[in-house]
């Protein structure tokens, strides 16, 4: 149940299905954000008061591996 609402919430602020977004690399979707609003993307790091950038700040993450620990984090809420 958790997985659904989260997912119509995704389809519902991006404008895009779910299945779209799980096909498109982030770098697609981003590029298609900012084509659709006319502004560029910013990015803001909110270290170290939220997210995990002491763990992961020298890397990007590939698509499979955000999916997979978003998918992890859903599961741990049901």
């Amino acid at each position: 149940m958790a997985m659904s609402e989260f997912e119509q919430t995704i389809e519902r602020s991006t404008g895009q299905s779910i299945d779209h977004a799980r096909r498109t690399t982030l770098s697609d979707l981003r590029m298609e954000s900012e084509t659709k609003k006319g502004t560029p993307t910013v990015y803001v790091s909110m270290y170290p008061i939220a997210g995990r950038g002491c763990v992961m700040r020298d890397r990007l993450v590939s698509h499979a591996d955000a999916e997979a620990a978003c998918d992890d984090a859903i599961r741990r809420l049901e």
